[in-house]
C-alpha cells in the first residue's frame, strides 16, 4: 500500500477516534458493572456465564481505539 493508503488510514483514524474513545469509556463502565455482577452472582452459573460473556464483548469494545491505531500504523497491509 502506498502513501495514499497510509494517508487514507490516518484520515479515517482521525475521524473515528473521538467516537471510539467515547465508546471505549462507556464500554469500561459497563465492563466494570458486569465484572461486579459476575463476582456477586457467582453462585448462579447461568447468570455468571452470561455476565462473563458480555464482559468479554465489552473488553473487545474497550480495546477498539488501540486496535485501530495498530491498523493505521501497520506497514505490511
Amino acid at each position: 500500500m502506498g502513501c495514499c493508503g497510509q494517508c487514507f488510514r490516518a484520515i479515517i483514524y482521525i475521524f473515528c477516534l473521538p467516537f471510539l474513545l467515547i465508546l471505549s469509556v462507556f464500554g469500561m463502565l459497563i465492563w466494570l458493572v458486569l465484572q461486579l455482577f459476575a463476582c456477586i452472582c457467582s453462585c448462579c452459573a447461568p447468570c455468571a456465564c452470561a455476565a462473563q460473556a458480555a464482559a468479554s464483548v465489552m473488553n473487545t469494545i474497550v480495546k477498539a481505539p488501540f486496535k485501530m491505531a495498530m491498523w493505521v500504523g501497520d506497514k505490511a497491509a
